[in-house]
């Protein structure tokens, strides 16, 4: 409708008992991918994003990166092109680096997928700020460092307690014994309870 849109066709051969027959095929707005992957909340300020077979950014939440080249975008990142790499084959890929959107560390994580039937692999990533993902085990982590630390310090304090008390009741024993000695050996007339 003279409305300028940034679109991919997806297209597939038709055979029939090995006869060809005609290619079907598909226009896709991409602004639908950019609506996908803002709609999946990922902690935060994690987002996730889309990038085709060629390394295009299909869908994304800050729209002047769609259409555009994803080494581009990141200046040639080498994490980018293991991405890309290992779309080919099929494999997941994840690294940890600044994001580019939010400047913060994060973890990203790639997994490619299949467009039915046609051997090619689009990109599913999603970007997670490692405060974020991490919080937990930071809470459980300074939580237990605190709870280490004033246990520590609670039974040097039983101990140290412990320690007077036992030194106390020894030097009772010792003055107690050496007055016991001292009857015994007909140098004093009386004796200390013990």
């Amino acid at each position: 409708d003279g409305v300028e849109v940034l679109m991919t066709t997806i297209a597939l051969p038709m055979y029939k008992d090995g006869v060809f027959l005609g290619t079907i095929g598909v226009d896709i707005v991409l602004d639908t991918f950019a609506k996908m992957a803002n709609s999946i909340k990922v902690f935060d300020t994690g987002y996730t994003f889309l990038i085709d077979n060629y390394g295009v950014m299909v869908g994304h939440k800050n729209k002047d990166y769609l259409g555009k080249d994803i080494l581009d975008i990141t200046n040639n990142s080498q994490d980018y092109k293991n991405l890309l790499l290992n779309s080919k084959e099929n494999k997941p890929y994840s690294f940890t680096k600044i994001s580019e959107n939010t400047g913060s560390e994060s973890f990203y994580y790639s997994t490619p997928f299949e467009l039915k039937g046609t051997d090619t692999y689009w990109n599913f990533v999603v970007l997670a700020p490692t405060t974020e993902y991490l919080g937990n085990a930071i809470f459980i982590r300074n939580f237990s460092i605190v709870a280490s630390l004033i246990g520590l310090l609670l039974i040097a304090g039983v101990i140290y307690l412990s320690v007077r008390k036992l030194n106390s009741n020894l030097s009772d024993i010792s003055i107690g014994l050496e007055g016991f000695f001292k009857y015994l050996n007909k140098e004093s007339t009386t004796t200390n309870d013990i």
